[in-house]
């Protein structure tokens, strides 16, 4: 499918970067358990608004009225969850006390981090979509990029390293000027060229290459959650006659609503009156916040279940390549709409309970038409890696050997991109100096 957003769509894109959408993208990239988190606070701050929670009840929807249903729901046995990336980002900025419009921004920006903590849009993109100048985006990523973790917020592994250097009073001399001027040879394990061309002495050169290679090229991971994950789908998806049926999980989907109308009560003073009247405003762009949440996410599931026509049938294994932008294209919203929608949702399938990032994860492997999880593949690469010998790593083409042991056939090219998906640096660089 061959499709472009027209120049009206994409006008409309950037114009529409309300406080109202602001909102809604960041209703739309939290989880049910998270979302349900997020309402109750809302509910607490405006007397106005009631919450409505339902059990899980497969076709079936009806309030909770008892401790035992609510014992029963379950989301209500899942531990408290631990401070993410972005939580703690968040929390920093509001810390440093930098300027409300300055926040709203670098708040933007620590949204679009990807799991490793670099940036994942360009400023020149980020302006545009949020329609400010880009010298406020770099003022605000600047901010970003001195919280903590260290390395936060860069838009490559060279600026992740110097940013660390940076921080770090107890760096050795001239680390930050070989990362700067020679990232290139270093990336590649040239360190007799390194010591030629910069002139540093062996044991300063073995210091500074020790302490590079100790630093954190994927700064997020910090943050990344390793406790059993407890999958509660969004909703039930299922075929009747071939037609696609989508039931939400009213325990992951809950409704708001105003009170009784207020606008015939007299109050007792204009403040009064106006503190009403910007509740129920409130309350109104949260509810129609909600609504665009529900509806997007259907919209996308139902995306991108049409373009896997095999799972029906196969399941995983008949699952095709696809990329956001195919499901961006086809529903005419950015591709970081798309990512915030499908991030840690899981929908219920007749072939399981499945993450939807699992339905972009296929790739075709081989001439053979052979198809595998990427998500699978990535965590063999990671742990051939992680028990490689430092002293003499695994090439991406012994890579591709071992996992071919595995009975995985995929490609050195392929193999190379999810290495650096995954932020892991070349054998040339992990390769430890004697």
């Amino acid at each position: 499918m061959n499709m472009s957003l027209s120049p009206s769509s994409q006008l409309q894109l950037k114009t529409t970067m309300t406080p109202e959408l602001q909102q809604s993208v960041h209703i739309l990239q939290l989880t049910g358990a998270d979302l349900v988190s997020y309402l109750q606070e809302q509910v607490m701050e405006n007397p106005l608004l009631e919450l409505e929670r339902e059990a899980w009840a497969r076709g079936n929807s009806r309030p909770v009225n008892s401790y035992r249903e609510l014992l029963e729901d379950p989301l209500f046995r899942l531990p408290a969850r631990t401070e993410t990336l972005e939580q703690s980002l968040l929390a920093q900025l509001r810390w440093n006390g930098i300027d409300e419009s300055c926040y709203k921004i670098a708040a933007f920006i620590v949204g679009s981090l990807d799991e490793s903590g670099y940036l994942t849009m360009t400023v020149p993109e980020i302006a545009e979509w949020i329609r400010k100048s880009e010298q406020e985006v770099l003022s605000a990523l600047d901010e970003v990029q001195k919280l903590e973790p260290t390395g936060i917020g860069a838009r490559d592994l060279k600026e992740c390293l110097l940013l660390q250097i940076s921080k770090d009073p107890e760096a050795p001399f001239g680390a930050y000027e070989l990362v700067e001027k020679w990232f290139s040879l270093i990336a590649r394990g040239k360190w007799e060229e390194i010591s030629r061309v910069s002139g540093m002495k062996s044991e300063e050169l073995k210091c500074s290459a020790g302490y590079i290679q100790s630093l954190q090229p994927r700064p997020g991971y910090e943050y990344k959650d390793e406790k059993p994950q407890y999958a509660v789908p969004e909703a039930e998806v299922g075929w009747v006659q071939g037609e696609l049926m989508i039931l939400w999980n009213p325990a992951t989907t809950p409704k708001l609503s105003l009170l009784s109308d207020m606008d015939g009560l007299s109050f007792s003073s204009k403040e009064v009156a106006d503190y009403v009247k910007t509740k129920k405003k409130e309350g109104q762009w949260l509810i129609r916040s909600l609504e665009q949440r529900y509806k997007t996410l259907k919209r996308v599931i139902k995306a991108i279940l049409e373009e896997q026509p095999g799972f029906l049938e196969l399941g995983i294994l008949g699952l095709k390549s696809l990329k956001l932008r195919t499901i961006a294209e086809k529903l005419q919203l950015h591709e970081s709409t798309i990512s915030r929608a499908v991030s840690g949702k899981y929908i219920r399938t007749p072939h399981g309970t499945l993450e939807l990032k699992l339905f972009f994860s296929a790739i075709q492997l081989n001439e053979d038409d052979e198809s595998a999880s990427s998500l699978y593949i990535k965590s063999q690469i990671g742990e051939l890696i992680a028990n490689e010998n430092k002293l003499k790593p695994l090439s991406d083409q012994k890579i591709v050997d071992e996992l071919m042991k595995l009975g995985v056939k995929v490609a050195r090219r392929t193999v190379t991109k999810y290495r650096e998906e995954m932020q892991i640096v070349s054998s040339a660089l992990r390769k430890k100096m004697v």
